[in-house]
């Protein structure tokens, strides 16, 4: 799980295991990262998708990892999804999620728009379990 800036320990250790608990949810592994300007205050190259796409592609485990990029400084979330993971987690969902972040975002929520994000993400990656197809009994 990688942090920039912009959020507390706790609050670190917050987001860390609602990314665990995503993961516990649907199998995808989930990562958090807070865009931070560099040392000397300047702002990141390329837009704020790309950096997102960037990051996304030094992940280990990119293609079913799950990227959740914020920008505060420009008020920007991209989800960045991988190859697998994108299998199972539509663009809606991903828009939704994106969108719950923001409205906490907006009321400066940073922590809590990212648990509440990663959450959300999970359950909407889940693969539901059908009460239609239970095993057959032996009688």
């Amino acid at each position: 799980m990688l942090i920039g800036d912009g959020l507390s320990p706790t609050d670190v250790k917050r987001v860390a295991r609602a990314a665990e608990q995503a993961q516990e949810l649907c199998g995808l592994p989930f990562t958090a990262y807070v865009a931070e300007d560099d040392v000397q205050g300047a702002a990141a190259t390329g837009s704020v998708d790309e950096r997102a796409h960037v990051l996304h592609a030094t992940l280990a485990d990119r293609d079913t990892a799950v990227l959740v990029y914020v920008d505060p400084r420009h008020r920007e979330v991209v989800v960045v999804t991988g190859s697998r993971a994108a299998g199972v987690l539509s663009d809606a969902s991903c828009a939704l999620a994106t969108a719950t972040m923001g409205s906490s975002f907006a009321a400066g929520d940073l922590a809590g728009g990212l648990v509440g994000g990663l959450i959300q993400l999970g359950e909407a990656a889940r693969t539901p379990i059908s009460e239609h197809r239970r095993p057959t009994i032996d009688r």
